[in-house]
């Protein structure tokens, strides 16, 4: 890189650095360990990219849209690595209410009040819940083996997540 580029590249750092850094800051939000790391990538494209074919034509737009690929980038590579972990994680678990029972559920007596509570359940509604929150399908495959609609799985399953925190409820209480 010559001096005129380096010099260059210092003069949008200088410019665009905060904003990129703030941009970052907001779309990272809990993963802060690594928005310096981001912020150092794009500085290190925008090197590249002045060293080989001179500074972009739309400096400000180049930028943006390269620290927006490098962050879509980072959490395409945490969701590969997550799905590819083996076992299963109750973190996985997302379930449709208001309530978030996956932090309720960090002891080995609220995983057993669970698994007495899905017992309680019916036998479709035992298929419903383990058909969407442990085997992953979708709703249509779900609807298609219990000979229903994809509507009511989806409000089957709504259902039986409120019926099982009313269980749940009702355990603890006891």
């Amino acid at each position: 890189m010559t001096e005129a580029e380096n010099k260059k590249c210092a003069e949008l750092w200088a410019e665009y650095e905060s904003d990129l850094r703030n941009i970052c800051k907001a779309k990272m939000r809990g993963y802060e360990a690594e928005i310096d790391d981001i912020i150092a990538e794009v500085y290190l494209a925008l090197c590249n990219h002045t060293s080989k074919e001179g500074p972009p034509i739309y400096e400000k737009a180049w930028l943006y849209g390269t620290l927006k690929n490098l962050i879509n980038q980072n959490f395409r590579d945490k969701y590969k690595k997550e799905e590819n972990m083996a076992g299963f994680s109750i973190d996985q678990i997302d379930l449709p209410y208001q309530h978030d029972f996956v932090n309720d559920i960090v002891d080995n007596s609220a995983i057993e009040k669970l698994n007495t509570a899905i017992s309680e359940l019916d036998k479709k509604e035992q298929t419903v819940i383990k058909s969407v929150y442990f085997d992953d399908k979708r709703m249509k495959e779900i609807a298609l083996k219990l000979g229903t609609t994809e509507s009511a799985v989806k409000q089957k399953r709504y259902r039986i997540c409120n019926k099982l925190r009313r269980i749940l409820n009702e355990k603890q209480k006891k």
